[in-house]
């Protein structure tokens, strides 16, 4: 009886260490995953760890402690030094290039001396206890969940979700894919040191292909949108080769076997939170919704005035050039997609720019937006030559945009979209949001409060904590208008604002950017409806084959005759 309880007692010590363990293996991917990063190094990152932690005990007088920071530094530094050039990949190319690091570091340790080549390092002394693995599991779900609740979090969230938008949100894409890797690198790292003192031994392979795909099968399977959902996955795939343990040959194949139907059939993974809130959302659907005390749309109220000006401020500036294009040519390989375009788009009133499908209109804006870099000619906004400048510095220096096809965050809340838009004025740092500080508090709180107000110029504030997705077409371009206007632009670019509208809301968004412009913003446009364009712009420039062929007022744009024949065509003679 004796024998079978220690038996019992060893077995479900290492069970739950394990678990434990896996469930820090699994968040450490989970916080690569949230920012749309597909990495299989975890697994190296984690020998790295184990391996110097390991050293470091068995070799210095140095405490448990520095051994397991150390574990999680090394692996930091060069998740530091392969990110700067590998995060420039994406989907399956990033995650073949990260396996062949992780296959890189197996051949590395295999062949050093001092690792123990193939037989690795034995008698590493038993240093983990229970209360480490708790205290550091709490810790990574306490980090987690505050990078989760910040503008870090949204940042992630963003990026996953469409790139092109995030960096014109303000957001520096390569840093937060950069801080995510890192921070990922740490977490495998000190799980590896963790369980090195647990099994007294590591070794080479321990850390190949197999146990990438086994820290991905368990994030994924437990479901990444959200920190409870790795930590299920991890106790699940560690619960069940106990389970199957006659079948232990056949580990791999099953890990894969779950991890295609997830794919499948669970794509969210086992839990997923914003399933369950949309099942309950559209349960209650039909219920009456409590008004919120917000002044409505069209009211001139709730939307704060552009960056630097005062409200109603936009015909005192009209003279003034806000965005200037000298010259600006663009080639793509032996294509002129625009030829020596000047452009002067005045401060305060609404600019027009038209011209046939083709003509090179969005390159204009990609162009202003730092999407693309102009082939020849200089661009320059409020004195700042933007030639060379990265999306979201342009997005700083004060010009926001919206796309012709709607590119909202739609995983994401109304609220967290429109906030996604403050992310440089949120001036807190990483301490202030891990520690909870009252500046965090303060800077979360009144975004909410501009977010709402925000909304609630649109008439979406009733539907704040709705996912995007929900929303209509009407409804989505109105939120990317407030996501836009969050980021307190001096110069709002629109690009086809009413595409795919009605009359209706064609009326009622005219109505909406002259209530924009009035309270002192600039605004430059591109659109294919005339009449439209002719009701809302102060001038008009006419863009054709790349080239300016006529600029002026509404009045004497529709009377000229180069814009008619160039949508209407020559009639033969």
């Amino acid at each position: 009886m004796t024998d079978w309880w220690e038996g019992f007692w060893s077995t479900y010590n290492t069970v739950v260490f394990s678990i434990g363990v896996n469930a820090m293996l699994a968040l450490s991917i989970y916080i690569t995953l949230s920012c749309g990063l597909l990495s299989l190094a975890n697994a190296a990152f984690m020998g790295l760890g184990a391996y110097t932690a390991s050293l470091i005990s068995m070799h210095t007088g140095w405490p448990f402690g520095i051994a397991l920071a150390a574990g999680g530094v090394l692996p930091a530094l060069v998740a530091l030094i392969i990110g700067i050039p590998t995060l420039r990949l994406s989907g399956v190319y990033l995650a073949m290039a990260t396996l062949g690091f992780g296959e890189m570091v197996r051949v590395i340790i295999l062949n050093l001396d001092f690792t123990g080549g193939p037989m690795g390092i034995n008698g590493i002394p038993l240093k983990t206890e229970f209360w480490h693995i708790a205290l550091l599991l709490g810790a990574t779900l306490y980090l987690l969940a505050r990078l989760r609740r910040s503008k870090i979090g949204r940042a992630f969230e963003a990026i996953k979700e469409d790139e092109v938008a995030a960096r014109l949100m303000g957001i520096d894409v390569r840093f937060y894919k950069l801080m995510a890797f890192v921070i990922g690198a740490v977490i495998a790292g000190v799980a590896g040191g963790l369980n090195a003192h647990y099994t007294f031994t590591v070794g080479p392979g321990n850390y190949a292909f197999e146990n990438a795909v086994d820290i991905l099968t368990m994030a994924v399977f437990g479901g990444t949108s959200n920190l409870i959902g790795p930590t299920i996955g991890a106790t699940i795939l560690t619960l069940l080769p106990e389970v199957l343990r006659n079948f232990k040959d056949f580990r791999l194949a099953v890990n894969g076997l779950i991890l295609v139907l997830v794919i499948l059939y669970l794509p969210k993974g086992i839990w997923d939170p914003r399933r369950i809130r949309g099942f309950w959302q559209r349960r209650t659907a039909g219920r009456p919704v409590v008004e919120n005390s917000v002044e409505p749309m069209g009211s001139g109220r709730g939307l704060p005035p552009a960056s630097g000006d005062q409200p109603g401020g936009g015909k005192a500036g009209r003279q003034m050039i806000m965005l200037k294009f000298e010259q600006i040519s663009k080639r793509f390989g032996g294509l002129h997609v625009l030829q020596d375009v000047a452009l002067n788009v005045p401060e305060g009133g609404i600019f027009g720019l038209i011209g046939p499908n083709g003509a090179g209109k969005t390159t204009v804006f990609n162009l202003t937006t730092g999407l693309l870099r102009p082939t020849a000619g200089r661009i320059t906004f409020a004195g700042h030559d933007l030639s060379k400048v990265a999306p979201h510095r342009i997005t700083e220096l004060g010009i926001a945009r919206t796309f012709q096809n709607i590119r909202v965050f739609k995983e994401m809340t109304l609220l967290e979209n429109v906030i996604i838009g403050m992310h440089e004025h949120l001036g807190y740092g990483f301490t202030g949001l891990l520690l909870n500080r009252p500046a965090f508090r303060a800077a979360e709180a009144g975004a909410r409060v501009r977010a709402m107000e925000l909304l609630s110029w649109f008439r979406l504030e009733n539907k704040a904590d709705q996912l995007a997705e929900s929303l209509s077409y009407g409804e989505q371009r109105k939120l990317e208008f407030a996501r836009a206007l969050a980021t307190r632009p001096k110069l709002l670019l629109l690009d086809e604002p009413v595409a795919g509208m009605n009359p209706a809301e064609k009326t009622e968004l005219m109505a909406e950017i002259l209530n924009i412009q009035q309270r002192g913003f600039s605004i430059f446009m591109i659109e294919h409806d005339m009449r439209f364009v002719m009701g809302l712009c102060d001038r008009i420039a006419v863009l054709n084959f790349g080239r300016i062929i006529a600029e002026g007022t509404p009045d004497a744009i529709k009377n000229n005759p180069q814009v008619i024949e160039a949508y209407l065509g020559k009639e033969d003679e």
